[in-house]
């Protein structure tokens, strides 16, 4: 027989022993069965500024502060965005402070596969404000907040950007705190992210600009693997698609390093500003048809005028490419083929390209230099009048020793002639231009120029006009040491629907011809 003290020892030890599993059985209950719905509930029936919140499932994990939700749906009744989140997972929550303050403290947010959909001009009429920050004046705080395989769509009236693989961390993310970075209301010490592919269409889904491995964040430094605009139609159907003269572009950029980038000033809409942009491989390739009508275009901006009326304050202190290739074609009225320019081995740099008054330190400059149709180096330098230092545009350059036929490729097609002997000993050019007009002085130096006439149909050399052309109109040598030298002089009256590059080009052609054919012919 037990004596009376043992027996209590034993009840003592089991009353114990019953309050445990009591206990343990109510903080399963409560962790599992209805802090879960509880959770749900509140979000389901809440809101959070202008976004409404479903989910599908809650696990809660109460002794390691751990909340999963399955199938998180967030919709803004006022900007059109939506996103779903299949699985959401916040580790180190005060889940006490959330249920009783609507306060959100957590370690970290994992945002697995999250699906981002923005639907522009898809707003509510139900006169719900915008988003304030006295709307969420609940305390938000995380310490780590990542996104990962993200995906991104931008659905426009006529067209959908995409963005594909994202990866995001955000170091110490808070809502109206006062953090290092600050964008609207939000904050946050660090930065780091990476998009894996994206596309944005251009101009009524005409282009199209495709983009892989842009690595970005706080660093200040950016990085994207490449970058391809291209045209959605084939070089020879574009025009006939719009109806008009059209650029088609195709156009591959690789190996883009950005350094100096200032995040902050990106966020608070104050522009677009890095010390140096460099490109490690340039290709491009360019074509209009000008058989089509010239259409209603809008006159060409001049790089100043473009410049200013970007919507996006822009300052980058240099950039800077090697080894490019660019290829331009022309199909001209009556020819049968399009005729055909490129440079290879093509480098620039370029400073100051900027529209930011206060942080222009100098002339805006490029530098240039490559081969001419792959044969003949030529260096060319661009003055750019900016903000801080206005006045007219400048060229200058040279091009190395070389044959003239060098330029029969376009020379054949877009001016019907066949350049069938002749040297170049010395060509420098200089001239200035503004929005209307280029003048200036070019030196050449060149012997045995001669050149045959074509027939337009058949190719064909026209034999009696090229006699005359070449006997009485063409001048066959200009050089120094001969009496009949003749400086050439650049004039040109500028067609503001054409490119750029048509104005500098018909510059120097003005400038040729007034040596070479002083009576006009051609």
């Amino acid at each position: 027989m037990k004596k009376p003290f043992e027996n209590n020892k034993i009840n003592s030890v089991k009353r114990a022993a019953m309050i445990i599993f009591v206990a343990v059985f109510a903080f399963w209950g409560l962790s599992s069965l209805i802090l879960p719905s509880f959770i749900k509930h509140k979000i389901n029936e809440g809101n959070f500024g202008n976004y409404q919140f479903e989910i599908e499932k809650v696990r809660v994990n109460l002794p390691g502060s751990r909340i999963v939700l399955d199938s998180f749906h967030a919709k803004s009744n006022i900007d059109g965005m939506d996103v779903l989140v299949p699985k959401l997972k916040i580790t180190g929550v005060k889940i006490i402070r959330l249920l009783l303050k609507r306060s959100f403290v957590a370690n970290a947010v994992y945002l697995h596969s999250p699906q981002v959909l923005l639907e522009h001009g898809n707003y509510s009429a139900n006169g719900v404000r915008p988003y304030t920050s006295k709307q969420a004046s609940a305390e938000f705080f995380v310490g780590n907040f990542v996104i990962t395989n993200g995906n991104f769509e931008f659905i426009n009236t006529n067209d959908t950007s995409r963005f594909s693989r994202i990866e995001i961390e955000f170091i110490n993310l808070s809502l109206n705190r006062d953090e290092q970075y600050v964008f609207k209301n939000f904050s946050f010490d660090h930065l780091s992210g990476n998009i894996e592919e994206w596309s944005v269409p251009l101009s009524n889904n005409l282009y199209t600009v495709v983009g892989c491995e842009l690595e970005f964040g706080t660093s200040k430094n950016i990085q994207i693997g490449q970058l391809h605009l291209s045209t959605n139609y084939p070089k020879y159907e574009v025009g006939h698609k719009t109806g008009v003269e059209t650029d088609w572009f195709d156009f591959d950029l690789q190996d883009i390093k950005i350094s100096g980038f200032e995040m902050q000033k990106l966020l608070e809409n104050r522009g677009f500003i890095a010390n140096n942009v460099s490109l490690g491989k340039v290709k491009g390739f360019a074509f209009r048809d000008k058989r089509l009508p010239r259409g209603n275009k809008p006159d060409t901006k001049l790089p100043m005028q473009a410049l200013d009326e970007l919507k996006l304050p822009l300052q980058i202190d240099s950039l800077s490419f090697e080894n490019a290739y660019i290829k331009y074609e022309e199909h001209a009225v009556g020819a049968d083929e399009a005729g055909t320019v490129f440079f290879s081995g093509l480098s620039a740099k370029a400073y100051q390209i900027s529209n930011i008054r206060k942080l222009i330190l100098l002339p805006t400059t490029i530098s240039v230099s490559g081969k001419l149709m792959g044969k003949a180096h030529m260096d060319a330098y661009f003055v750019i009048p900016n903000k801080k230092y206005p006045g007219e545009y400048e060229v200058k350059g040279k091009l190395e020793p070389t044959a003239f036929g060098i330029i029969n490729p376009i020379v054949n097609e877009n001016l019907a002639a066949d350049i069938k002997s002749g040297y170049i000993h010395e060509l420098n050019f200089d001239f200035h231009y503004n929005n209307d007009l280029s003048e200036g002085a070019l030196t050449i130096q060149y012997s045995d120029l001669k050149i045959d006439l074509l027939n337009r149909r058949n190719d064909s050399a026209k034999p009696v006009q090229s006699v005359f052309f070449n006997g009485l109109i063409l001048k066959k040598d200009n050089l120094k040491n001969k009496k009949v030298y003749r400086e050439g002089t650049i004039h040109f009256s500028r067609d503001k629907k054409k490119s750029l590059f048509n104005y500098w080009w018909k510059s120097l052609y003005s400038g040729i011809k007034s040596v070479a054919v002083p009576k006009p012919l051609l």
